[in-house]
């Protein structure tokens, strides 16, 4: 409704939120530096950025021009950034991404059990298509961006400014809890299954310090747990 009265198209906001995003993540990077930004320290977490805002500009909406115009240069300067800073980059192990898939897969088994249970209804509008574009349109448009700007950007700027891990850690998660999903319609989702995924891609940060792992689980939890829920609720339905 408020786009309505606003007069703002929904895919153009998706692209000006999205291009506010990137440009405040890219600019941190460039101007704090990897080693100074906790979870940016990794090839993989700042190649991930690249990507996203690359990928953002195959979903151009209107005004195709500006929109491919700012999420190429964005994707571009930070490509070129950190090529030339590459010597102090460092590259993740194997054994952290093997465990932070486990760890996805966990939550989303997790959130989907409790959301079946807990009565969670989800519109059964999945295909492999829609799977695909609902894949594409999470890492362009939402879990990188929020991971970036969250576990990433607000994190590292709290600890940089003295606060202890664990304080900067809850305040991530209750600004990323509270600004981002204010659903009060659905108090179930809003006061037990988010908070469940904050805590889970939380504590996966606190563990690894490698932002990509979160952007994993936080894309998982959005793609599949409706699906699964589904799943779940059909069996046991049939059960009874």
């Amino acid at each position: 409704m408020i786009f309505g009265v606003l007069r703002i198209d929904y895919a153009n906001y998706v692209f000006l939120n999205a291009i506010a995003s990137y440009t405040l993540v890219v600019a941190s990077i460039m101007i704090f530096s990897p080693s100074r930004l906790v979870t940016f320290r990794d090839h993989f977490s700042l190649w991930m950025v690249v990507f996203a805002c690359l990928l953002s500009v195959i979903s151009p909406g209107e005004n195709t021009i500006i929109y491919r115009s700012v999420f190429t240069f964005l994707g571009l300067a930070l490509s070129v950034y950190i090529i030339v800073n590459r010597e102090g980059i460092t590259t993740p192990s194997l054994k952290s991404f093997v465990v932070g898939v486990c760890w996805s897969i966990g939550a989303v088994v997790v959130l989907a059990l409790a959301s079946a249970f807990l009565g969670i209804k989800f519109s059964p509008i999945f295909s492999s298509a829609v799977i695909i574009n609902s894949f594409r349109f999470q890492l362009a448009f939402v879990s990188v961006a929020e991971e970036a700007l969250f576990r990433g950007i607000t994190l590292s700027l709290l600890l940089m400014n003295g606060s202890n891990e664990n304080k900067a850690l809850f305040v991530q998660a209750m600004l990323f809890w509270g600004m981002h999903y204010l659903d009060l319609s659905n108090p179930v989702l809003f006061f037990i299954i988010i908070p469940l995924g904050t805590l889970f891609m939380t504590l996966l940060i606190k563990q690894y310090k490698l932002l990509y792992l979160p952007v994993i689980m936080h894309t998982l939890l959005n793609v599949f747990v409706a699906l699964l829920t589904m799943l779940i609720t059909s069996y046991m339905f049939r059960i009874r």
